[in-house]
């Protein structure tokens, strides 16, 4: 119909047109060139490589260890095999893989994931999502990770984890050291190991010191000062004042302008209430009150 076929045969080519398309085609461990409808498919065999375009779209592949590169619409793929690498790419991104303790990297979205194990241990793990990246190191390493625009970055081991939720940052630090969070701009400081803790709540500030020590706290504005061991409690609540003193000593305390003064251990107690005073000594001594002036 127009259309001419011509055919070799003897391990040579075989030739033919048909629709005003040529097949080429070579055998004998050679190669086979076709065209279809404009698309030509070269393929090549005996361990060496295999060229294919179908719809404008190139298909290269080598097998033998070697590599294998594919092209669909208009995206390629080349992959390595051998302990080697695998590279590929979808949408316009790309999957770059190498294994045997390297690395693996995919880039999906134009966000790229960058991981490497080994045998003995994951060195780290890449992440990037809508922008946002994702850093994580195992082996008593760090993890840095960020979402959103925030940042999470974690270290084990018995040092330190810093993390940022919606521009928040946290930073702990474990092994007798401390940890430090902020939530909605707040801030809490906190050290173990008869150290101290430091917490901030709504623009209030938690401090406290175990170990025989103190414990600082304010709350609305209003600061709680304690210590234990034997020393002194001083708080103050409404802008008033309580002073307490265990261990045989004093207990003074200021409600709605009034004070009030006891001690302990055969000693006396001195009260103020509504402006009036009530003096009073224990201990076989004896009891002086004053009431209405």
């Amino acid at each position: 119909g127009g259309l001419e076929i011509l055919s070799v045969f003897g391990g040579l080519e075989i030739l033919s047109v048909f629709g005003g398309l040529e097949i080429l085609s070579v055998f004998g461990g050679l190669e086979i060139l076709s065209v279809f409808g404009g698309l030509e498919i070269l393929s090549v065999f005996g361990g060496l490589e295999i060229l294919s375009v179908f719809g404008g779209l190139e298909i290269l592949s080598v097998f033998g260890g070697l590599e294998i590169l594919s092209v669909f619409g208009g995206l390629e793929i080349l992959s390595v095999f051998g302990g080697l690498e695998i590279l590929s790419v979808f949408g316009g991104l790309e999957i770059l893989s190498v294994f045997g303790g390297l690395e693996i990297l995919s880039v999906f979205g134009g966000l790229e994931i960058l991981s490497v194990f080994g045998g003995l241990e994951i060195l780290k793990i890449l992440s990037v999502f809508g922008g946002v990246e994702i850093l994580s190191v195992f082996g008593g390493l760090e993890i840095l990770s960020v979402f959103g625009g925030l940042e999470i970055l974690s270290v084990f081991g018995g040092l330190e984890i810093l993390s940022v939720f919606g521009g928040l940052e946290i930073l702990s630090v474990f092994g007798g050291l401390e940890i430090l969070s902020v939530f909605g701009g707040l801030e809490i400081l906190s050290v173990f190991g008869g150290l101290e803790i430091l917490s901030v709540f709504g623009g209030l500030e938690i401090l406290s010191v175990f170990g025989g020590l103190e414990i600082l706290s304010v709350f609305g504005g209003l600061e709680i000062l304690s210590v234990f061991g034997g020393l002194e409690i001083l708080s103050v609540f409404g802008g008033l004042e309580i002073l307490s003193v265990f261990g045989g000593l004093e207990i003074l305390s200021v409600f709605g302008g009034l004070e009030i003064l006891s001690v302990f251990g055969g000693l006396e107690i001195l009260s103020v209430f509504g402006g009036l005073e009530i003096l009073s000594v224990f201990g076989g001594l004896e009891i002086l009150s004053v009431l209405g002036g």
